[in-house]
């Protein structure tokens, strides 16, 4: 397999410490896209968040502060021409996008929300799959996921991982491109205190002891009708610089149920990218848009790779990471 890194920004530095290209297995070099061959250019960033709630004391009273990640400009400014050039681009956006409730508590530093037209940077960047599956879609309460995935497809993008049922939340989005079908799923095994489930909307939460038997039968079933099947998972520890054992099990029980790529997030640092029978494990992609203040958790990339062929003629190809200081 081709795993390169290809230096295309003005900014950017060394990938993180943790950063571990790998490859498990006798894999063989897979056939370039011949003349005619159905192909499609994937991007993949990792977390995505555009301001949080800061508490502030002022004399006997509490008040709270939001703080933008990005105060001035657009947040993709420097990013857009990479993203918009692939043909499907995702983001892992860990917000809510909602206009500020009239009443609502802030825990601590990790409440977070995104204004309706933040969307508009995300359209305007070229993304296409948004993954709502995380521990702060939920932040504001379970109104936000309906709230969110409104305004995010109202501007015509793709949402996966969370829906007014739980069976909208683990439900596949099938995205057609340049003659494939790829099919989108996405799950969450953290949550912030609050019951990821409720009348109001659902996330696609999943124990870890039930990760591997809830998600196998979905992507089998995915596979039944796309090319290819892309998994968004929400998982692992912060700050880790690497997976763990337990991680690295289950992400191969996942591309030996049939996905063909893992896209992990929520260390906010970047970790190891692994190639396991034929799929890609890019076990964290860290942040993307972040306010986290510290060099390893700033440092990411953005991920590329083209998935080629059908049935058991599909690849991966030219896999490669665009260093980027976030």
């Amino acid at each position: 397999y081709s795993l390169r890194v290809r230096v295309r920004l003005a900014m950017f530095v060394p990938l993180a410490v943790g950063f571990v290209p790998t490859r498990v297995g006798a894999e063989t070099v897979p056939r370039p896209v011949s003349a005619g061959e159905p192909s499609v250019r994937l991007c993949a960033v990792g977390a995505v968040m555009f301001g949080r709630y800061l508490p502030k004391e002022k004399g006997k009273r509490k008040h709270r502060v939001y703080a933008p990640v990005v105060r001035d400009g657009e947040p993709f400014t420097e990013v857009a021409a990479l993203v918009s050039a692939a043909d499907v681009a995702f983001a892992n956006l860990e917000t809510p996008v909602m206009v500020e409730p009239a009443r609502f508590t802030v825990s601590s530093t990790l409440t977070f929300r995104a204004e309706p037209a933040m969307v508009d940077t995300l359209v305007a960047a070229g993304f296409d799959v948004i993954s709502q599956a995380n521990n702060h879609t939920h932040n504001l309460g379970l109104a936000g996921i309906g709230e969110s995935r409104g305004h995010l497809e109202a501007r015509g993008l793709t949402v996966v991982g969370a829906g007014k049922t739980v069976e909208d939340a683990f439900r596949p989005a099938i995205v057609a491109k340049n003659g494939l079908k790829i099919a989108f799923l996405a799950a969450t095994v953290w949550k912030n205190a609050r019951n990821p489930v409720g009348s109001e909307g659902a996330m696609a939460y999943v124990e870890h002891k039930d990760f591997v038997k809830t998600l196998a039968p979905l992507i089998a079933d995915a596979k039944k009708s796309a090319d290819f099947v892309v998994v968004s998972v929400h998982w692992g520890i912060e700050y880790a610089p690497h997976p763990d054992s337990t991680q690295r099990k289950m992400a191969r029980r996942l591309i030996d149920a049939g996905a063909d790529v893992l896209l992990g997030h929520h260390p906010h640092v970047l970790q190891d990218f692994e190639m396991y029978n034929g799929g890609l494990i890019a076990y964290s992609l860290g942040n993307f848009v972040f306010d986290n203040p510290a060099l390893e958790q700033r440092q990411t990339v953005l991920l590329q790779l083209t998935l080629a062929g059908r049935g058991d003629d599909r690849r991966i190809l030219d896999v490669e990471f665009v260093p980027i200081l976030a």
